[in-house]
């Protein structure tokens, strides 16, 4: 759990540290990580914990699941993101960011 919930910190930074806006109809591709960023926080904004998984590479699924020791799903990815959301430590570190 506890590697699941780092690298979604991890994956919470890198996207809030992104240039994109959300509200980009950018379709999101490998080739176009710009894209895949704007994808990423429209979803991020509306809550939609299926379209970021979805969003996330397969090789970043495939290492996660390696360091977690066991297959790691949406619902694990769901369940880590909403316990990381209301971690006041967290929540501190994305006032930062802004």
């Amino acid at each position: 759990m506890r590697v699941l919930l780092t690298a979604c910190v991890g994956l919470a930074a890198l996207v809030m540290a992104g240039c994109a806006s959300p509200g980009s109809t950018v379709t999101p591709t490998r080739a176009n990580p710009t894209g895949t960023v704007e994808t990423f926080k429209v979803a991020l904004s509306r809550d939609d914990f299926g379209t970021m998984w979805d969003v996330l590479s397969p090789n970043f699924k495939k290492r996660l699941s390696q360091r977690a020791g066991r297959n790691i799903d949406q619902a694990d990815f769901e369940m880590a993101w909403k316990s990381m959301r209301s971690d006041a430590r967290v929540q501190l570190a994305e006032n930062l960011l802004e």
